[in-house]
């Protein structure tokens, strides 16, 4: 589905936005045990949770979605992203979560540039545009624009 609406109007490739988010699940939610394909619902102290990871381009419209149970870490959802929308972008703009070695390297490869801030107890903290960065709120309103 989004692959039809990210085809209907003309996408800007200046830049991409990942981000992730986690969503609490009802305690309901777990429901039986099946032998079905498995649900992305993750166990933590606070319950049931489940994280969606949205990519997006430079104007905030989605461009791709996974699911992965809620205690994942972003690097994890960041491959079936960035495979699912195989365009090419100028830059990919992401939270300090996707700051990883293997990410940067993947990113270099594809000869995108990488607008990730550095992580805090990061040795070499690698530069990026911060102009840019502040761009990055358009994909935190596409998951108010979900929540709500």
């Amino acid at each position: 589905m989004l692959e039809t609406l990210a085809g209907a109007v003309e996408r800007d490739a200046s830049a991409d936005m990942i981000g992730s988010t986690v969503v609490r699940a009802h305690h309901c939610a777990a429901g039986i045990k099946r032998a079905g394909p498995a649900e992305a619902l993750g166990r933590s102290r606070g319950g049931f949770t489940t994280k969606p990871y949205a990519r997006g381009d430079a104007q905030g419209r989605p461009l791709a979605l996974v699911l992965t149970p809620g205690q994942a870490h972003d690097v994890q959802g960041f491959g079936p992203l960035m495979r699912m929308v195989a365009d090419h972008v100028d830059a990919l703009l992401a939270d300090r979560g996707y700051n990883a070695d293997v990410i940067q390297d993947e990113l270099a490869d594809a000869n995108v540039e990488a607008v990730i801030p550095a992580k805090r107890n990061r040795r070499s903290p690698a530069p990026h545009d911060r102009a840019r960065c502040r761009w990055r709120n358009r994909i935190e309103r596409l998951f108010n624009r979900f929540e709500s």
